[in-house]
């Protein structure tokens, strides 16, 4: 097969989409579920040895569990989605040899920081907070 079409057919394949629509499904579950915590907690509680109860404990429980695992999902997902796009963008830009050899056992901070350095010529902020 062609190079240059192989390489459209990868940038165009289903994973990168899916990745991240699992990941955005996941985030708005979320932040439905945060919503429906603070409903259940405002419903009422009582304070028993200097700890809060509830009235809907069993329900705000349950929830906290869901957020858990929503949450999960949304950095598994999205980091995997991000994963996919910066390997994807490094072999089209750089070439598939190279970014096998060079770029491809980088983690993903490295990835972030170091392809868009090499085809663009200008580095990403680190600065900033969600470096952290």
């Amino acid at each position: 097969m062609n190079e240059e079409i192989r390489m459209f057919a990868r940038i165009g394949h289903f994973h990168n989409d899916t990745l991240l629509e699992i990941a955005i499904d996941s985030f708005l579950k979320f932040e439905k579920l945060i919503v429906e915590k603070e409903v259940l907690k405002s419903k009422g509680h009582i304070i028993h040895d200097e700890f809060i109860i509830y009235n809907e404990e069993d329900k705000i429980n349950e929830i906290e569990n869901l957020l858990l695992k929503e949450s999960i999902k949304t950095v598994i997902f999205l980091s995997s989605f991000l994963e996919s796009y910066f390997f994807e963008f490094s072999a089209v830009a750089l070439g598939q040899q190279y970014t096998e050899k060079h770029i491809e056992k980088l983690d993903l901070a490295s990835k972030i920081m170091l392809i868009p350095r090499l085809v663009t010529g200008n580095e990403i902020d680190n600065s900033q907070h969600f470096w952290g």
